[in-house]
């Protein structure tokens, strides 16, 4: 056994139906490491019997990347050593890691195949060579765009801040991981000198479908997520591609010479000059093979690059499909959202879902500061919002509230159902910012795993750090601008990915606008501002202060000059400049009703939006305390809003000039109530500047 320092090293191995764990596990529990964990989802869990080993069950089928995930938040060691289950250590690979662990390194460390295992098919020694030439470093290491995950270590610190593996991708996650990892800074690097056997044995068949598999796995994965695989190109090289190529092409001319569409004496230089083509390969990529299996893989190779490419092809027409599908989706979608706003059915097109009351902070502004404080605050189950999700159907906009939402631990499949149910045009959290990491890596997975519309994530900063500690509480302001700053780099990687601010206009901060908006810009550069102002918890309220009302109107203006000069993009998603403009309209709406108490336009509130409360309670909005009903209690959602109850208030908010600050409220008005449509008109060409 090696002097390794067992505290420093966790190692975890993602099984399924693995025949080579056994031999795998014992080699690598020669490291003497801290911990050796197994990640198994086979339907029949191997029988490990050495209490060195963890094993870790997984009821469902769990992917390489949500193996690795599970293991890696078991793990307690400060490195996280990843092997694939038929990936065997050597000597060599000991005294690698023994190198290693007495001088760590701070980047991710992959290792190549040897070579010299014995029992290798030449088919299996064909992929390793071809794999060390795409993945393999040269001498003592080198840095990569991505590598292969068989086996590599890495800080846990580190990996936690990268966020993980994509729990979704049945190939290639670790490609994608790696390349996350470049893009935040830390470039995987490969060691010649970590080397490993790997023991999966391939024949003819195998090969072909073992590459036809990922390669339209890969295809898909780069459709799915264009701006991550496109940090790097495929590392196939340009000889490897063109003799893929030319065995694609060998039986197209073989058929047209026997087919008489060419002469033979056109198609048999072609054919020949094809079928040779890989014994350029040799010299390089493949020389270490024994001539008889180099002319054995000569024999595959016209099969191979047809495998490749029919599978290349069959994963563009499925992605274009896939897009196909989903813009036809898509349309329909807006033509409910279209019938739903011209004949005000009681339907909405916006739901504001209160998804936990539970919060960390007690924000001195909170409407909901109240609800907070109640000891079993609540949280509605996920099968319930399923149900109710379901009832809603297509949306425009689907916002959280809370609470700090970034405590629900569901949040990732919350925001699944809701995609599934709703195909939201955009998506809207809330959040203080002062858990970064479970900010941060929910964020992530939601947005490796949504299908539809922009995710928007709205980072609460309300004046400068004295001032927005004593709204929010001591040491947030640092918090919530860390976090900010670590989901900045996800934009660049998701492009439906928008990170805002909201601030919120109230008398401990007024002083300091308008100059804390040109702060805001220039600090956090931010896809938008939402600049909110301050309101009382009911409809009957005194007057907002004057000076907090002032403040407010030069925010706005100020705001408005920084979206006309481009310091502030808002957004990034189609129809960004719509929802600008309805965005600087609400202010108007708000300030005005604030102002002077004036009817401004009717309110769509319990016709086009409801707001959807953590205890299941189902009401047009924030500020009326009157509801419609209860989810979960014998009623649909649809039957709610259908009810006598629902058509009495809708009546009364028509009938009494119903008027508010409330944001959701004056931004669906400024949207789609009648008298607004041709200011909006006017703002979308650009003739209309903010009155205020």
């Amino acid at each position: 056994m090696l002097a390794i320092i067992p505290p420093k090293l966790s190692v975890v191995v993602p099984s399924y139906g693995s025949r080579s764990l056994p031999r795998v596990l014992e080699s690598l529990l020669e490291l003497g490491a801290e911990e050796v964990i197994v990640v198994d989802s086979s339907p029949e869990p191997p029988k490990i019997n050495d209490k060195r080993v963890r094993l870790i069950s997984v009821a469902d089928r769990a992917l390489p990347g949500r193996a690795r995930n599970i293991g890696a938040r078991a793990a307690r060691g400060e490195y996280l050593l990843f092997v694939d289950a038929d990936v065997l250590f050597t000597p060599k690979s000991f005294e690698f890691l023994e190198a290693f662990l007495r001088e760590p390194s701070d980047a991710p460390i992959c290792g190549t195949y040897d070579l010299d295992y014995e029992g290798d098919s030449a088919f299996s020694r064909m992929h390793n060579l071809i794999l060390r030439h795409r993945f393999g470093g040269v001498g003592q290491g080198q840095q990569r765009g991505w590598s292969s995950s068989s086996h590599f270590i890495i800080r846990r610190e580190l990996f936690q801040e990268v966020g993980g593996f994509h729990e979704q991708l049945r190939t290639h996650e670790d490609n994608e991981f790696f390349l996350r990892c470049e893009h935040l800074g830390h470039p995987v690097v490969v060691h010649s000198a970590f080397t490993a056997i790997h023991l999966k044995a391939y024949d003819a068949l195998g090969t072909l479908k073992d590459y036809g598999l990922k390669v339209y796995s890969g295809v898909r994965a780069r459709h799915r997520h264009p701006a991550v695989f496109g940090l790097s190109s495929a590392q196939v090289g340009s000889l490897m591609g063109l003799n893929w190529l030319a065995g694609a092409l060998l039986p197209w001319f073989l058929l047209a010479g026997l087919s008489s569409l060419l002469p033979w004496t056109v198609a048999g230089p072609i054919i020949a000059a094809l079928f040779v083509s890989p014994v350029s390969l040799w010299p390089n990529v493949l020389r270490p093979l024994p001539l008889g299996w180099k002319l054995k893989t000569l024999l595959l190779w016209p099969a191979l690059g047809t495998t490749i490419a029919s599978a290349y092809v069959l994963a563009l027409v499925s992605a274009g499909m896939r897009r196909l599908k989903k813009a036809l989706i898509g349309a329909w979608d807006f033509f409910v959202a279209l019938w739903r706003i011209t004949f005000k059915t009681g339907m909405p097109v916006q739901i504001i879902n209160f998804v936990t009351a539970v919060c960390n902070l007690r924000c001195t502004h909170c409407f909901y500061k109240e609800a907070l404080d109640s000891p079993n605050p609540g949280e509605l189950p996920l099968d319930l919002l399923d149900k109710t999700t379901s009832e809603v159907g297509p949306l425009l906009w689907y916002a959280f509230g809370g609470g700090e939402i970034y405590l629900r631990k569901d949040l990732p499949e919350l925001v699944r159902v809701i995609q599934k149910n709703c195909r939201p045009k955009v998506m809207s959290v809330p959040s203080n910012g002062w858990y970064s990491d479970k900010t941060y890596e929910s964020t992530l997975r939601i947005l490796q795993e949504m299908e539809w519309g922009d995710f928007v994530l709205m980072i609460s900063i309300d004046g400068p750090r004295e001032v927005h500690d004593a709204v929010r509480g001591e040491g947030s302001f640092d918090r919530a601008k860390a976090t900010f700053r670590r989901l900045r780099k996800l934009q660049d990687l998701y492009p439906n990915f928008n990170l805002t601010i909201t601030t919120t206009v109230q008398p401990d901060n007024a002083q300091h606008f308008p100059a804390f908006v040109d702060e805001l810009v220039r600090d956090f550069n931010p896809r938008g501002i939402s600049i909110n102002l301050f309101r009382y918890h009911a409809l009957e309220h005194p007057p907002i202060p004057e000076a907090v009302l002032e403040a407010y109107r030069l925010a706005v203006l100020r705001y408005e000059e920084h979206l006309n000069s481009g310091a502030v993009p808002h957004y990034s998603f189609f129809g960004s400049r719509v929802v600008k403009v309805k965005d600087l309209l609400q202010k108007e709406l708000i300030y005005r009703v604030a102002k002077t108490n004036e009817f401004v336009t009717p309110c769509t509130s319990g016709t086009l939006s409801y707001v959807i409360w953590e205890d299941g309670r189902v009401g047009p909005c924030e500020v009326l305390s009157d509801d419609i009903g209860r989810i979960g209690e014998g009623a649909s959602f649809r039957e709610l809003i259908k009810a006598k109850q629902a058509k009495t208030l809708r009546k009364w908010v028509d009938e009494t000039q119903c008027r508010c600050t409330y944001e959701c409220a004056q931004g669906n008005n400024a949207m789609f109530s009648r008298p607004m449509i041709k200011h909006l008109a006017r703002g979308v060409v650009g003739k209309r500047r903010l009155e205020l």
